[in-house]
């Protein structure tokens, strides 16, 4: 199983930046090999979207959980990072 993330290109073009930005994260994502690091699969493109493919990570989206609590206490930390 994996997770795919879709950005349209469209959206890429109204940000001046953000494609050497992309190109510059996904060279980095490309070289980590680590067990606590989603692992990068693959890059995927139509006429009107990139696909990126990554190590599907269950347990729900960390930033909406921080976002929803406010902030994790200690033993919730060590629980989600470990």
């Amino acid at each position: 199983m994996v997770a795919v993330k879709r950005i349209s290109k469209e959206h890429i073009e109204k940000f001046p930046n953000f494609q050497e930005m992309l190109h510059n994260e996904l060279t980095v994502i490309q070289k980590f090999n680590h067990k606590n690091i989603m692992y990068f699969f693959d890059i995927a493109h139509t006429s009107s979207n990139y696909y990126f493919v990554f190590e599907l990570c269950s347990g729900g989206d960390l930033a909406k959980m921080i976002k929803e609590k406010s902030r994790l206490d200690e033993f919730e930390a060590q629980k989600i990072f470990k």
